[in-house]
């Protein structure tokens, strides 16, 4: 599942960039919402990546999904 990998891996990087630029430009003040929506809706785009792709790999595991 090497695309799995890539995939979801590109997904927490742009979630972990969003994170570190927001702690980057933010002067001991609070972020402002649009700032916390897209680190909101990068959170939430990576997690569903990685339970996907960990739903369809137990499926694959269990030869729920034939893959030959």
């Amino acid at each position: 599942m090497q695309t799995e990998n890539a995939i979801v891996g590109l997904l927490r990087a742009r979630y972990l960039e969003s994170a570190f630029r927001m702690n980057q430009s933010v002067d001991d003040a609070v972020p402002d919402k649009p700032t916390i929506e897209e680190l909101r809706l990068r959170r939430q785009m990576y997690e569903e990546a990685r339970m996907a792709f960990d739903s369809l790999r137990e499926a694959i595991e269990k030869g729920y999904v034939d893959v030959s």
